[in-house]
This record gives C-alpha cells, sequence and structure tokens, in this order.
C-alpha cells in the first residue's frame, strides 16, 4: 500500500477509535431510554403497578450503571429526572383521581 494511503487510513483509524466510546455510549444511552420509555408507557396505560415500575425503571438503571464512565452520568442523571417526574405526577393524577 503506498505510504500516504498507509497515513490516511492510520488518522481515520485514530479517529474512529476516539469515537468508538461516544457511539458505545449512545447505544447504550438509546437501549436504555427505549427501555425506560416502555416502562413508563406501560406504568401510564395501567398495565404495571407503581412498585413493578419502581422495579423495572432501576433494573433498567442497574443494567446501565456497569457501563458507564463519569463523564457519561450527567445525561443518565438527566433521563433519570425525566422520568421520575412521569412517574410522580401520574402518580398524583391517579391519587386526585381516586379522591374525587
Amino acid at each position: 500500500m503506498h505510504a500516504l494511503t498507509m497515513r490516511v487510513f492510520g488518522k481515520v483509524t485514530f479517529l474512529l477509535d476516539l469515537l468508538r466510546p461516544a457511539c458505545i455510549l449512545a447505544g447504550v444511552m438509546e437501549v436504555f431510554k427505549t427501555e425506560t420509555r416502555e416502562v413508563l408507557n406501560r406504568f401510564l396505560h395501567h398495565r404495571l403497578s407503581f412498585p413493578n415500575c419502581i422495579v423495572a425503571l432501576d433494573a433498567a438503571l442497574a443494567g446501565l450503571v456497569p457501563q458507564l464512565t463519569t463523564e457519561q452520568i450527567p445525561p443518565l442523571r438527566a433521563i433519570m429526572l425525566a422520568n421520575n417526574a412521569t412517574v410522580m405526577e401520574e402518580m398524583e393524577r391517579r391519587w386526585v383521581g381516586r379522591r374525587n
């Protein structure tokens, strides 16, 4: 192979190596988002109880945390807070509905 081609391939390989952790994180985070979205949808449509919803969300989180680095925690935290807000709003709605 030509020396110039080798240098270009070397740079491309290096760039791919730099991007690989971000790609893996994006994939893992997408799986987490998809799993938790499904759990929340089941909960919002009364196909999952509150305790089972919490257990399912915790299980999804437990599967993700060992794969994360310190820099990857803030995006995860944002998703967790949004999930928590959704569950709490639904629980409040259910409580108000029971009282009326």
